[in-house]
């Protein structure tokens, strides 16, 4: 998103919705942030500066080619997985990204890019969402102040503030506490979790885990969102989805 926020507007009704009984729904990814990075700890330089296996530099692309080589594919997700449909209008998504970065300190990311893509997935139980944002700087320099803001102190609090903000409660529940920390991550990459209490009508409890994790890759800031209901988002599947992901951008950012 923040891996841009992607599960803040409507999430709680889509996990009631497999959980008890609601209307469908979820939202597009949205802005959340953590450290400034400089790519996965499993990827080595030519020496050229080039990734690993790259000799020559590719053709100039276009970024909207660049950013959807940046996102998550459904082919990076094991069985059971499927595309979810965006339901976030634009509208929506800029109150939300103006919000976060307004409370961060800085430029709205949508006045300083060239293009963000977005893509997103359920499970089979919908349960779990895996989201993706891959954003298009203007500069290298933009992309490298967003990462610097969004490493800072600020980060986990806002974020927390966002999902305050902008997090349906469940048709007749409630939202509760939410909580956030900075993960421990691989050198180069940068992220929190966010969990938020949920309280259906029935006045069943559970609580809604968002993984967030990302890297700067040139002037191209892509996040990544680990969402589950009720237990921690895999971490052997957000550590294979991330390695697949992030060295894919790393190449198409060259």
């Amino acid at each position: 998103m923040n891996a841009r926020r992607i599960s803040t507007l409507l999430v709680s009704c889509a996990v009631a919705s497999s959980l008890a009984a609601c209307a469908n729904g979820h939202p597009a990814a949205a802005k959340k942030g953590l450290n400034k990075p400089t790519g996965p700890s499993s990827t080595r330089s030519t020496g050229s500066g080039l990734p690993a296996g790259m000799t020559t530099l590719p053709p100039s692309r276009p970024d909207s080619v660049r950013t959807s080589d940046m996102v998550v594919r459904l082919s990076d997700l094991p069985a059971g997985w499927s595309p979810m449909k965006n339901s976030t209008s634009p509208a929506q998504q800029l109150a939300q990204d103006s919000f976060f970065d307004h409370c961060l300190g800085i430029p709205v990311i949508e006045g300083v890019t060239t293009k963000i893509a977005y893509s997103q997935f359920k499970d089979h139980g919908g349960v779990a969402f895996v989201y993706s944002s891959a954003a298009a700087f203007k500069k290298a320099v933009d992309a490298e102040a967003e990462g610097a803001a969004l490493r800072g102190a600020k980060v986990v609090s806002c974020n927390i503030a966002t999902e305050r903000k902008y997090t349906a409660a469940p048709p007749g529940g409630k939202v509760g506490a939410i909580t956030g920390k900075v993960l421990p991550l691989p050198r180069g990459e940068f992220g929190d979790r966010i969990v938020t209490q949920l309280t259906l009508k029935n006045g069943v409890k559970f609580l809604y885990y968002a993984d967030q994790i990302g890297i700067v890759a040139g002037r191209f800031v892509v996040q990544l969102e680990f969402d589950s209901a009720v237990s921690p988002p895999n971490g052997a599947l957000e550590a294979k989805v991330a390695k697949a992901v992030f060295l894919r951008s790393l190449a198409a950012a060259v």
